[in-house]
């Protein structure tokens, strides 16, 4: 009687199971935590400055009574004192707005609108406007208004834009083709409703 040849089983693969791919979580509300430490920045940006202005004053009042300066003497003093205010006060407020642009930036590809626009609303108070030279703070903070669904909003951001910005970079045009796109989607989303409101008995 032949045996008959065993019948070897393929080793069994494992099953891998692959990790779902990550998605960026969308944050409409304020983080307590960035609010709180943006002010505390500007806070402690101000104090500074004030301690500055102060500082100079007393220096300069002083220079002038020590020394009896007179005529030319007694007029550079106040310039020089200026300058001492401007210099610091020009560089820290350039800093300050560098690193709240960064920022801003960041919670927008983040998918933090509201943390976006809080700090990158900054830029668009009476005093600061300047500090955003080519646009590119408000065409981010345009993106965080369009995130929240606030298209009046970031309508007004790609006006201001086409306006004081649009010969100064690209971000104008970014800005108003952004919100052209959003109010398009708004339009479509609006119309569906309306058809499908239409078709309920």
């Amino acid at each position: 009687m032949s045996r008959q040849p065993s019948k070897t089983r393929a080793p069994r693969k494992r099953r891998t199971t692959s990790a779902p791919a990550a998605t960026t979580e969308t944050r409409t509300t304020l983080d307590p935590a960035l609010e709180a430490q943006t002010k505390q920045v500007v806070a402690r940006f101000v104090v500074r400055m004030a301690v500055l202005f102060v500082l100079v004053g007393i220096v300069s009042s002083w220079g002038a009574v020590l020394t009896h300066a007179q005529g030319f003497t007694a007029q550079i003093i106040p310039i020089l004192a200026a300058v001492g205010v401007m210099l610091p006060f020009q560089r820290g407020l350039y800093r300050l707005a560098q690193q709240f642009k960064q920022l801003g930036r960041e919670k927008v590809t983040q998918h933090r609108y509201a943390d976006a626009r809080f700090v990158l609303d900054y830029f668009h108070r009476f005093g600061t406007m300047s500090l955003d030279m080519d646009g590119e703070a408000h065409y981010y903070l345009t993106l965080a208004c369009i995130g929240l669904g606030e298209l009046d909003r970031a309508r007004q951001m790609a006006d201001w834009l086409q306006k004081y910005r649009s010969t100064r970079g690209k971000w104008a045009e970014k800005a108003e083709s952004a919100v052209a796109a959003a109010e398009r989607a708004q339009a479509r989303r609006q119309q569906k409703e309306t058809e499908t409101a239409g078709e309920t008995p």
